[in-house]
């Protein structure tokens, strides 16, 4: 048997080609926390999360250098499972959402990724993947240029329709309503009336439930496949208000981490669609 002995955790941060926005901030860089660990019969395992871009991208990082490194020497990588819980449980005074939960999702996948090398197979097919050719994917972006708030994002949505993308996202609640129908209107256009697109929100309307309904009734002749955090993520009760007022599907969740918090969403028929994010909800 092999036992961890070596843990490693840095931070890249990626510049952005373009200034864009969301709706509520500016997207000047995108963060990494990437973490290596490596086992005394020389394998190793490489797992990330994605940390946004602000000045505390870094804390991920730590929180597996400082917090979870002493737990995880010694270790058998076979013991995914429970190295989990004995890491979370360990978080409970630190934090089991936000930085921590992200460094211990990176470790998380890090251990999987470790074990489908050392059995020689690829991560997908390790963990039992039920489909064998190809996963459908939708094309995320739509967001918000300085120039030309209507016009760019038509032609960035033409731009993916064209290396091949039949699905669609786009950022909304940047901009005036008015602007953002148009954006919106524009991008139906151009890719058409019978292909999935999504809104995303970015927990924009916070508290403000009728604000959320003005909106959605205006982007409902669109079409649209859902509408992505319309409220912040663990604002329970808001989503399932407006999902109980509006014909458009509610997606939430990628922001979120541990098992209970998407069980409340459910619980109450906040969401129908769930998005847990592998780097960010904890592995």
């Amino acid at each position: 048997m092999t036992v961890l002995t070596d843990v490693r955790a840095t931070t890249v941060v990626v510049p952005m080609r373009d200034a864009v926005s969301i709706s509520m901030r500016a997207v000047p860089a995108r963060a990494y926390t990437l973490v290596r660990l490596g086992f005394e019969d020389g394998s190793y395992g490489i797992g990330f999360s994605q940390n946004g871009g602000s000045r505390f991208s870094a804390l991920a990082s730590t929180a597996v250098r400082d917090l979870f490194t002493p737990l995880l020497l010694g270790q058998d990588p076979y013991r995914v499972e429970g190295i989990w819980s004995d890491l979370h449980q360990d978080a409970l005074h630190s934090g089991r959402h936000g930085a921590v939960m992200r460094g211990l999702s990176a470790v998380d996948i890090a251990l999987w990724d470790r074990n489908a090398r050392a059995a020689g197979l690829p991560l997908w097919r390790y963990l039992g993947a039920a489909r064998t050719d190809s996963v459908p994917a939708y094309a995320s972006g739509g967001y918000y240029y300085p120039k030309d708030p209507v016009g760019s994002v038509a032609r960035e949505m033409a731009g993916h329709r064209d290396r091949g993308f039949r699905a669609f996202k786009m950022k909304v609640a940047g901009a005036s309503l008015a602007v953002d129908v148009e954006r919106v209107a524009a991008v139906r256009e151009e890719i058409g009336p019978d292909v999935p697109l999504m809104l995303d929100a970015n927990n924009k309307w916070a508290d403000d439930l009728p604000a959320a309904q003005r909106a959605l009734r205006a982007f409902e002749p669109f079409d649209p496949y859902w509408i992505e955090e319309p409220f912040a993520a663990e604002d329970v009760t808001n989503h399932a208000r407006l999902a109980a007022r509006t014909d458009i599907p509610l997606a939430s969740g990628e922001l979120l981490g541990g098992r209970a918090a998407f069980m409340r969403l459910l619980e109450v028929d906040a969401v129908a669609y769930l998005q847990p994010d592998v780097g960010v909800c904890g592995g």
